[in-house]
């Protein structure tokens, strides 16, 4: 049975924990914590509070170092705690509040062991911004608690995606101190970047263009557009279903993911011209049985390939725009550069600048620090699956070579 536990202060249940235990020794809960589902909401807070205050220590009492698995779950998590701290401290400069809701309830229990599942949602606000943010991660922690020679509770797993496992996956120990050095020299760079030169972005007039061999029309992005799109049809609850904030004139694709392209293709279809409130089956800018053209629709049961597929997408609009064919036009910006990126361009998620993953809008840009320079911690996105809404791109990732920038230029038809 669910059993929700709002935490009111923020310290009530770590104060049930004694968190004077270094780093390596058996946990000593105190005796009152019997109960798993409490258990596991005084850690999953212990985890914020550690974030919080800086103090990946605080989880330590949670931990059995005479455990193998145990220890090696406590070290894999301290470390992870020291990367998100020096993330957040050099692209938000630290989280300064939080309100967290935290559910959790029993999956299963055995003799020795229970399955508990938790998740967070709630308030936090971080020291660049003035505005409590909702903080909704949708993907649970399936933790798994056993009992020590004592008799009391410890983790022995955590398995969840965050920020962190998003990014770089279930890294092994031993690959942290790479990690951490990288990790520096990204944020050494973005502290210079100022002193790189910013692609110049080609400007292109809209309006009807003759050739010898053809006429066509060049519609420009109504930026303001698509963030009006974005407004309607998305939000920053954390649902992964796409049944929230749809536009029913579409398909819906459930799943990890699955809605992210066909919910850029509608904000960039409204942001092009397209009407919200008229049957789209034919309607431009669509692109359908055009000749020479990759076609580039949706109705409400379905859609063409380069309309959901993040890829297909991003191969059609680079196809377009550099071989001159109709339809959605666009291509990664020069050396991934952020420096001319407007509200109504993409980010995707790559492993290797060639498969493209999660797809993102840029909706809204904010002169962070370094000021006067346009970095990937200026930019906000909004998203389907997870759905998102002027969520801060780089508290979502924390590598920056994790994504890929996509400039949008224009549309063209015949």
């Amino acid at each position: 049975m669910l059993r929700k536990v709002t935490i009111l202060t923020l310290t009530v249940l770590l104060l049930l924990v004694p968190l004077t235990v270094a780093f390596g020794k058996a946990p000593v809960v105190d005796a009152q914590i019997k109960d798993p589902v409490e258990f596991v909401v005084s850690y999953m807070t212990a985890q914020m509070e550690a974030l919080l205050h800086e103090k990946p220590e605080l989880i330590a009492p949670f931990f059995d170092s005479e455990s193998p698995i145990s220890h090696k779950t406590h070290t894999f998590e301290t470390l992870r705690l020291q990367a998100v701290i020096v993330h957040f401290a050099e692209a938000r400069r630290g989280i300064s509040w939080y309100s967290p809701d935290i559910d959790a309830w029993v999956v299963n229990e055995q003799r020795s062991t229970v399955h508990v599942r938790g998740s967070y949602s709630g308030l936090v606000q971080f020291n660049d911004s003035e505005q409590l943010e909702l903080f909704n991660n949708n993907e649970p922690h399936d933790i798994i608690l056993r009992k020590g020679k004592s008799g009391n509770w410890y983790v022995e797993s955590d398995d969840y995606v965050d920020l962190f496992v998003r990014t770089y996956g279930r890294l092994p120990v031993e690959k942290f101190p790479q990690l951490f050095a990288e990790q520096k020299e990204q944020w050494e760079r973005h502290r210079n970047i100022i002193f790189e030169a910013v692609p110049e972005r080609p400007t292109v007039q809209a309006g009807k263009y003759e050739t010898a061999s053809e006429s066509y029309t060049l519609t420009m992005l109504n930026r303001q557009k698509v963030v009006e799109y974005c407004n309607k049809y998305t939000e920053s609850g954390g649902f992964s279903n796409a049944k929230y904030n749809k536009n029913f004139l579409y398909a819906t694709y459930n799943g990890a993911n699955a809605d992210c392209q066909n919910f850029v293709s509608q904000a960039l279809w409204y942001g092009f011209g397209g009407i919200d409130t008229n049957p789209v089956s034919t309607g431009q800018p669509m692109v359908r049985n055009v000749t020479g053209a990759t076609d580039w629709f949706a109705t409400s049961t379905g859609a063409s390939t380069p309309w959901v597929s993040t890829s297909t997408f991003n191969r059609t609009i680079e196809d377009n725009y550099y071989n001159v064919k109709h339809g959605v036009c666009g291509y990664r910006t020069p050396n991934n550069s952020t420096g001319a990126l407007l509200v109504g361009d993409l980010v995707t998620e790559t492993t290797d600048f060639a498969t493209r993953g999660h797809a993102m809008i840029i909706t809204k840009i904010v002169d962070n620090a370094p000021v006067g320079v346009r970095t990937w911690t200026d930019l906000y996105i909004s998203a389907h699956n997870e759905n998102q809404l002027h969520k801060h791109l780089a508290s979502l990732y924390m590598n920056e070579n994790a994504l890929v920038y996509i400039y949008i230029t224009y549309h063209r038809k015949p």
